[in-house]
């Protein structure tokens, strides 16, 4: 019987147009797979139907070069990262660049294990870009983008929010002090001017002391609640998500 060796083949996209001098695109898409953090970028790609190359790691700055390189080796580039503390910064540096960026929920990519793999992260999710290019919309869960002026919006909204739970919070624990000491409790907004100058001199100078920064937190909560809190979602456009394309 005859017998074949297979050499595997060590080259890279960019080798290969050195080489042998080729023009134009060499592959109708190239996926790329990010696990994005402050100071560096974990990448997987993915041209064609190849194999998943090895993960390499960049600087943030060094990677959008790359990724320039990428859209001159291929038709259509296609990235992915998971949502998180960065925000949508990278999203929209990609979509300046004319990459078709694409944001998903966050999820635990290292199934059994209790250690943090960026590298595996970078590859299971080009394999997942993959799969929902082909049409599985479950391989990914693709998260709705904010406009910027969308994102400012939510920012006060969310502020709007914070401060009210706060001074429930606030408002509740200075109730509960003065129950525990035996002066009842006092029913209504007791850190109001009015109620809290009618408390004063029925209460110790350690409670009314400790009372000072709560109540400079409802005072403050309700200054900063007497403009109307903004409806976000109202705001701007939402980009995504998107549909992969047949």
């Amino acid at each position: 019987m005859k017998q074949y060796r297979l050499t595997p083949i060590t080259e890279t996209a960019e080798q290969v147009i050195e080489t042998e001098g080729q023009k134009g695109k060499i592959a109708k898409q190239i996926l790329l797979g990010i696990d994005a953090h402050e100071h560096s970028y974990q990448v997987a790609r993915k041209i064609d139907a190849c194999g998943i190359q090895p993960v390499q790691s960049f600087k943030p700055d060094k990677f959008l070069d790359f990724v320039v390189k990428q859209q001159q080796l291929a038709e259509k580039v296609y990235a992915v990262y998971e949502a998180g503390p960065l925000g949508y910064v990278l999203y929209r540096q990609l979509k300046v660049l004319g990459v078709e960026a694409m944001v998903c929920a966050p999820e635990c990519l290292e199934k059994g294990s209790k250690r943090k793999h960026n590298k595996i992260d970078a590859a299971k999710l080009t394999g997942q870009l993959y799969s929902f290019l082909g049409g599985d919309q479950y391989a990914l869960r693709i998260v709705r983008v904010p406009s910027p002026e969308q994102e400012q919006a939510r920012f006060v909204s969310r502020q709007f929010d914070q401060l009210g739970r706060a001074r429930k919070a606030m408002a509740a624990q200075g109730r509960s002090l003065m129950l525990s000491q035996g002066y009842g409790s006092h029913k209504g907004s007791w850190w109001r001017p009015q109620a809290f100058e009618k408390l004063r001199t029925a209460l110790p100078e350690w409670i009314i002391k400790g009372w000072n920064s709560g109540r400079s937190i409802c005072c403050y909560s309700i200054k900063r609640s007497s403009s109307s809190k903004p409806n976000w979602f109202k705001v701007g456009k939402v980009h995504g998500p998107r549909v992969p394309e047949p």
